[in-house]
């Protein structure tokens, strides 16, 4: 549910863009009263997810955001000439965790003033645990 809903989203947003504009990180929590929004635009906003999913309760995380995905593994994607821009959403409940990718492309700005278009999902085919995100995963009740 929280997949569909992040991805209907951002398919919404996409269409209200300019064609430099970018999509805001967003997170949602499924809580017991249903889906619960929270927007992590902030410098901490580890910390501010990680206090909403204490507060709520929450059982489950979805999240929307920009990455940069490069071709070189020897290399920072923002380091790499190839480096490729995508929506990410990533979903997780206590035993499973899940990514899905979408790249980015963006109008030609000399040119047509549409809204970028997102390519076809892709499944990420394997998820890290770690680092920040495995403290959200943690943090989650059930």
């Amino acid at each position: 549910m929280l997949r569909e809903m992040l991805m209907s989203g951002a398919e919404n947003v996409r269409r209200a863009l300019s064609p430099t504009d970018d999509w805001l990180p967003i997170a949602i929590l499924q809580t017991d009263i249903g889906p619960v929004p929270v927007f992590v635009g902030s410098d901490d906003w580890i910390g501010g997810v990680l206090h909403a999913i204490e507060l709520t309760s929450a059982t489950a995380i979805g999240m929307a955001l920009t990455v940069w995905m490069g071709h070189d593994p020897t290399l920072q994607p923002s380091l790499d000439p190839g480096a490729e821009e995508h929506l990410f959403i990533w979903v997780a409940d206590k035993s499973e965790q899940q990514g899905w990718s979408a790249r980015i492309v963006r109008p030609d700005p000399r040119g047509e003033q549409s809204p970028p278009s997102l390519e076809p999902w892709t499944r990420a085919e394997q998820i890290e645990p770690g680092g920040h995100v495995q403290a959200l995963v943690d943090a989650l009740s059930g």
